[in-house]
This record gives structure tokens, C-alpha cells and sequence, in this order.
């Protein structure tokens, strides 16, 4: 056997390695092309009723500058404000119109205050 051949095929051995090493190593968490997503523990009108509530709390504001106190005052009362938005009833509100708005059908909205109230 020739050394350039005998080198490429080397080459081409390592690289089918390392390829087949890499996307075994990515574990059953990362995203395969092809392959159905996990279905969502939470939907979307949750998020963003979350998001407008992480807002409305004054959290988004607070974690924007480039290094938040998280244990000063006035972000203690803000999380404090986001815990008590979240666990109120306004929260399941919020989920369900926008679950409307979005037109998401009334099972999902439905799922949603279910998950909120526990």
C-alpha cells in the first residue's frame, strides 16, 4: 500500500469516528434532524402570559443591566411581586386569552389553568 492512500484512509477513518462519536455523545436531549420534538410540559399562551407577568413585576427591567443585584432590595420586591402574579388567578386569565387570541383550542387553555392551579 501506497503512503498517500494509506493516509487518506486514515484520514477517512478518524473523520467517520469522530463524526460517529459526535452525534452519539449528543444524547437523547439534543435535536436530530428528521425527528419529532418532545411534547411541551407547558404551551405557549403559557409563556407568554409568564413573559408578560416577568414584565409586569418589573424583573425584565431589573435583569436587563449587564449584573443584577439579585439580593438587593428592589429585586427581592420584584420577585416577590412575579411570585404573587404567578400564583394568582389573573395568571390562568391571561393564559386563557391568549390561548384565545392565538387561537388555541379550549383543551390546551383548559390544560394550562389546571397547571397553574397546582
Amino acid at each position: 500500500m501506497n503512503k498517500p492512500f494509506a493516509f487518506v484512509a486514515t484520514a477517512f477513518m478518524m473523520s467517520t469516528v469522530a463524526f460517529a462519536h459526535g452525534n452519539h455523545s449528543a444524547g437523547e436531549g439534543a435535536a436530530v434532524p428528521g425527528a419529532s420534538p418532545a411534547q411541551a410540559t407547558v404551551t405557549r399562551a403559557e409563556v407568554l402570559a409568564d413573559l408578560e407577568i416577568y414584565r409586569q413585576s418589573g424583573l425584565a427591567a431589573l435583569d436587563s443591566r449587564d449584573a443584577p443585584n439579585v439580593f438587593g432590595a428592589d429585586y427581592q420586591q420584584a420577585q416577590a411581586r412575579y411570585k404573587a402574579l404567578r400564583s394568582a388567578p389573573g395568571f390562568a386569565t391571561a393564559v386563557a386569552r391568549i390561548a384565545h387570541e392565538r387561537g388555541e383550542t379550549a383543551v390546551a387553555a383548559e390544560a394550562s389553568r389546571v397547571a397553574s392551579s397546582q
